[in-house]
């Protein structure tokens, strides 16, 4: 039998451990039924336990946290057509507890043990108070259906009723019932989520039971696949997730044409480590950013996949741009471009430009000639420009209007192209002030 308890004591901080017992309390004071389920208690058992509880209450969860919250203080955050909400720690969390602040978790949930049904495949369900059984038959897979009790006694008790601990025990995924990927496909995408994390393997009548799910897999909305999507960035290994449900034909029926190859996988493992470890001057960008840029850039349409999935603005801009870049690397594969040159040519897309961008770019980058391009943009070109701003070039006589940003790009040029070579302040204005000179007497000159 497994120790629950015990493996609370050797693998949980003090505090949560005197959290959870709090909350035993709690449910014995109210008499209620209260347990930890789902991935708290696989990751316990994993030996990866993380602070995000789910908190079965088997009656009146809102009830439950309006007690908890009053007499433990803290943000209490109801979600009624669920039956949950989210109970964030308050000032005087610590002192009412006994538990250090740098001990409490950031927030856990209380949530109602519910009966679901599907009205539709794909559609979100349909919830109803229910039993433990209930709550427990209703998720995704065996390994997910483990439940400690907090209360009443004993203490840590597990409740196993569909095999989960044996089927952990096994390595493998197995859902619950036959239905399970055709009632929420996005199990599809949590399936091949826990195969690479855990390094289990899927229940063979399990895996038969994907073919037929597949054609509702694009009946899920917009905002549930891209959660899932970006919950896969998050992972330590999101490519291999995605060459798994590119396998499986997910991707096909999530998007025409929609393809994760190897290609693409070596450049997600390569945003791994340069995120870890960028070249020297340039800002590492979140992960999760510059793999949406990668993989949108071996779509066909970008516009149209990001308005598939209703990707923000921001996101759909930067799809957009990296497939605008990836067409002036044959312009940038040139040894004798200028540093203005290679300004330009990058600076030419408009939308989008960000540190994900550069960074996307170096990625892609077919060449090392066009790599370091792409490197001393972002680390240095981008940031030259002239000393004078536009207000001197107006008091040495330059005309008002579009001749100022003339004068101060052809400024910006000279710079990047070494023809001033002062980097001290007053040296440098003393070169540009020459050269604007020269410039205006020989405008001066050709009118006359």
């Amino acid at each position: 039998m497994i120790d629950l308890p015990a493996l609370i004591r050797e693998r949980l901080p003090l505090g949560t451990t005197h959290l959870l017992e709090i909350l035993a309390a709690e449910g014995e004071r109210m008499g209620v039924e209260v347990y930890i389920v789902g991935g708290f208690v696989r990751d316990l058992l994993w030996g990866t336990p993380k602070l995000d509880l789910d908190i079965l209450i088997v009656g009146d969860a809102h009830a439950f946290g309006d007690s908890f919250a009053a007499r433990f203080d803290g943000q209490w955050h109801k979600h009624i057509p669920f039956g949950t909400g989210r109970w964030l720690p308050g000032k005087e969390t610590p002192q009412r507890t006994g538990i250090p602040r740098s001990e409490l978790p950031l927030f856990f949930d209380f949530v109602m043990a519910r009966r679901e049904t599907y009205s539709r495949p794909a559609a979100l369900p349909t919830v109803e108070g229910g039993s433990l059984a209930d709550d427990l038959f209703r998720r995704d897979f065996t390994i997910n259906t483990l439940a400690m009790r907090l209360s009443p006694p004993p203490f840590g008790a597990l409740s196993d009723p569909h095999g989960g601990l044996a089927d952990f025990r096994a390595k493998v995924i197995r859902v619950l019932h036959d239905r399970s990927f055709i009632d929420d496909p996005t199990r599809l995408f949590r399936a091949a989520r826990f195969m690479v994390r855990l390094d289990f393997t899927l229940e063979p009548h399990t895996a038969g039971l994907i073919p037929p799910a597949l054609s509702v897999v694009n009946a899920l909305t917009s905002a549930r696949i891209r959660h899932e999507l970006d919950l896969i960035f998050q992972e330590a290994f999101p490519e291999r997730v995605m060459h798994i449900l590119n396998q499986w034909g997910v991707l096909g029926n999530l998007h025409k044409g929609l393809v994760f190859h190897e290609e693409m996988a070596n450049h997600f493992a390569q945003a791994r480590e340069f995120v870890k470890d960028p070249p020297a001057g340039m800002s590492p960008p979140p992960l999760a950013a510059l793999l949406w840029a990668l993989w949108g850039r071996f779509v066909a349409d970008p516009a149209a996949f990001a308005a598939r999935l209703a990707l923000d603005r921001q996101t759909t801009q930067l799809l957009m741009a990296v497939h605008k870049a990836v067409t002036l690397f044959p312009a940038l594969d040139e040894a004798a471009l200028t540093p203005s040159a290679v300004v330009a040519l990058i600076e030419s897309v408009k939308e989008g430009v960000s540190e994900t961008l550069y960074a996307a770019m170096l990625l892609l980058s077919p060449t090392p000639l066009v790599k370091r391009h792409v490197v001393c943009y972002a680390t240095q070109w981008r940031f030259t420009y002239a000393h004078l701003t536009g207000d001197d070039l107006l008091a040495m006589g330059v005309p008002r209007g579009q001749q100022i940003g003339v004068y101060l790009q052809r400024l910006r040029t000279a710079r990047l192209d070494g023809l001033l070579k002062s980097t001290d302040d007053a040296p440098q204005a003393t070169e540009e002030r020459t050269l604007v000179r020269q410039w205006l007497a020989e405008e001066k000159t050709d009118q006359s």
